[in-house]
């Protein structure tokens, strides 16, 4: 009789589900890594969507300041366009008043000229009426002489006459009578033949006088009147001026004008383009609103995520409790990184550290199994003894608590620096470093670079897709990068035409670049046969072999 039932069978059913149970976890937490990958991924790009975004409304505020100072500027040069515009019409209308004046000025001394030459003619005509009467007045001077002739002659007659007449006698005294009235006639003409004579040399003298003065007029005249005709051709060149002077006035008036006129329109553009600014603005801040809103749908996504990645990783604890395990499989927790690791599309691990992982454990009995899981995730993993080995990690204090680390695999590394070919970008010191905005990731590069906050660092980006887009699109000047990880994305996306390599470089010599171990018991023999077999891949080529694979 049995006092108890065989369990036996039941255990191993047990054992069977667990099993299945752990297989499915793993698949499971192999998707979720999957998922957060792409979630991270999505809520990078969205991140970039919300500082581009954010961007673009301090884009926004900065127009529209920058509008408003334009339209003050504007409204100080429409005020200065208006001051100007009055001021040239007024000087067009000024110039044109003086050009106006100087021609009334220039007709009315061609007119004095024409009546100066009219006066010169007239006083000619005087003259030659004076130089009649001069003649004339010298005619009468001869009559006066001989008439002055005659009276001496009949003075003289009268004379002898009166002698005559006193030798007659009785019979002479009517003679006597008509030589004394004959003498009378004689003295009186010869008074008023002086009294003509002296009113004739005055006249002569008069005619003479008003000749000198008319000549002496002449002269002035002739004098003013050269002097009127320069005057004349003077104000032709003032007259010429002016009139330049007015025109360019009227133009400039013109020009002021039609200036005046496009500084308005520019002004009640720019306030359109403010309104839009404004409209612009809005709706960015809108967008905003609603990307931050999805952000934070996201970060609640990853969190979800997150927390069910360390659900399952408790259920893992759990089964593995219970499941069996072959001591002959060693589990390698991998986070995609190209080249390092990379996932196919068949589900297979491969890249450097695939491979080296794999070439180390080829020649044992150990089947290496790999598990894809996010970093943080892994860490975890490793530390609950669900996975034996992670790859490129640093050795440290904390991690020793739950980590064998491998000795360091990679002898060095480089970190290059890459420029567009069509960039004036040119690196050949650190010094040169300051001149450029650097795209970088959260990676540990150098000593001094890492420390050196006087760079211009770009950190927004979590991927080299994401920071080879920004260099493309002109948001950075260069990126810093994995020479072996950039090499092998510029190779795949066919980008090596575009891009050229600085001279200047880190080289980080004996880096402490290890595999990590869980701290499971027994998991020292695997650590040793992966350093053995990893220094003979050293000295046979192996390592560059599977490097040159992939680059």
């Amino acid at each position: 009789m049995k006092l108890f039932k065989d369990t036996s069978g039941k255990k191993e059913e047990i054992i069977k589900i667990t099993n299945n149970a752990d297989k499915v976890i793993r698949k499971s937490i192999e998707k979720i890594s999957k998922t957060s990958n792409t979630i991270s991924e999505i809520n990078t790009e969205i991140n970039n969507i919300s500082n581009k975004a954010d961007n673009l409304v301090c884009g926004a505020d900065r127009q529209s300041e920058n509008i408003v100072s334009i339209v003050t500027e504007l409204d100080t040069i429409c005020d200065y366009a208006d001051n100007t515009l009055n001021k040239t019409t007024e000087l067009s209308n000024n110039s044109k008043l003086t050009y106006e004046k100087v021609v009334q000025n220039r007709e009315e001394i061609e007119y004095t000229i024409n009546e100066f030459d009219q006066v010169k003619e007239d006083i000619n005509n005087t003259s030659s009426v004076a130089q009649d009467l001069q003649k004339k007045v010298e005619y009468a001077d001869s009559l006066v002489v001989a008439v002055e002739g005659i009276t001496k002659q009949t003075k003289i007659l009268s004379v002898n006459a009166s002698i005559e007449a006193a030798r007659a006698g009785v019979h002479g005294k009517g003679f006597g009578v008509v030589a004394e009235e004959i003498m009378k006639v004689s003295e009186q003409t010869a008074n008023v033949n002086k009294k003509v004579d002296d009113i004739i040399k005055e006249i002569g003298k008069l005619s003479e006088n008003m000749q000198n003065a008319m000549s002496i007029s002449i002269d002035k005249i002739i004098n003013q009147s050269t002097k009127l005709k320069k005057a004349v051709s003077e104000f032709n060149e003032i007259e010429n001026a002016t009139r330049e002077y007015s025109e360019n006035n009227m133009d400039l008036a013109s020009n002021s004008r039609e200036l005046n006129d496009k500084f308005y329109k520019i002004k009640e553009r720019v306030n359109s383009i403010s309104e839009i600014i404004k409209d612009n603005k809005k709706s960015t801040i809108d967008v905003t609103k609603s990307i931050k809103h999805e952000l934070e749908h996201f970060d609640k996504l990853s969190s979800t995520i997150e927390n069910v990645e360390d659900k399952m990783i408790e259920s893992l604890q759990l089964t593995n409790k219970v499941s069996q395990h072959d001591n002959n499989i060693i589990i390698a927790g991998i986070s995609p990184y190209p080249p390092y690791a990379m996932c196919t599309k068949d589900g297979d691990m491969i890249g450097i550290d695939c491979d080296i992982i794999k070439e180390a454990f080829k020649d044992t009995d150990i089947k290496v199994q790999f598990m894809m899981c996010t970093w943080d995730g892994s860490l975890k993993l490793l530390k609950n003894n669900l996975i034996d080995m992670i790859t490129t990690v640093s050795c440290s204090k904390e991690r020793e608590s739950y980590m064998n680390f491998s000795k360091p695999y990679r002898e060095k590394s480089k970190y290059l620096f890459y420029s567009l070919k069509k960039s004036d970008v040119s690196i050949n010191s650190y010094d040169d470093l300051y001149k450029y905005k650097i795209g970088v990731q959260n990676f540990k590069y150098n000593s001094r670079f890492d420390t050196d906050d006087k760079l211009n660092k770009d950190n927004t980006a979590i991927d080299l897709d994401t920071i080879f887009k920004k260099l493309f699109k002109g948001q950075i000047d260069t990126i810093i990068a994995n020479e072996y990880a950039a090499n092998y994305y510029i190779k795949d996306s066919g980008l090596g035409e575009y891009l050229n390599v600085q001279k200047y470089c880190f080289t980080e010599s004996n880096l402490d670049e290890r595999m990590a171990f869980c701290k499971k018991p027994g998991i020292d023999q695997y650590v040793k046969i992966f350093d053995d077999n990893v220094e003979k891949m050293v000295l046979d080529g192996t390592i560059k072999k599977i490097e040159s694979k992939y680059l």
